[in-house]
């Protein structure tokens, strides 16, 4: 995790081609705040994974439909998010509608709560 102006901090993950999940990012006490794109994605949908031990990793939903809660990416932009889905996640994990047809890295931006 990369620290830049305070209380705000940037982490790469990658989603490896043939694939739609990324691994674990550890957001230790910090909250999720933005998805950066990379220039080339295959689809538009990103929905994300939660855990709370770093183990056992569950859809985050929207509590009112219990649909994963989603966001529309594109290339090459910053994606803002709903952070009261995530204050409580310690760990997530990216979830991509469409498996990628290359490898990708996204930058997770997450803020101190």
């Amino acid at each position: 995790m990369i620290g830049f102006p305070i209380n705000k901090f940037y982490t790469a993950v990658a989603i490896s081609s043939n694939a739609k999940l990324s691994a674990s990012i550890d957001l230790y006490a910090s909250v999720l705040a933005a998805v950066q794109s990379p220039a080339a994605i295959d689809g538009t949908q990103m929905n994300f994974q939660g855990s709370t031990d770093g183990t056992t990793f569950c859809d985050v939903v929207v509590p009112s439909s219990g649909t994963a809660y989603a966001v529309t990416i594109g290339t090459t932009k910053i994606t803002p998010v709903d952070q009261s889905y995530f204050k409580s996640l310690r760990y997530i994990k990216l979830n991509c509608a469409t498996t990628q047809t290359g490898a990708r890295v996204f930058g997770v931006i997450s803020t101190m709560p």
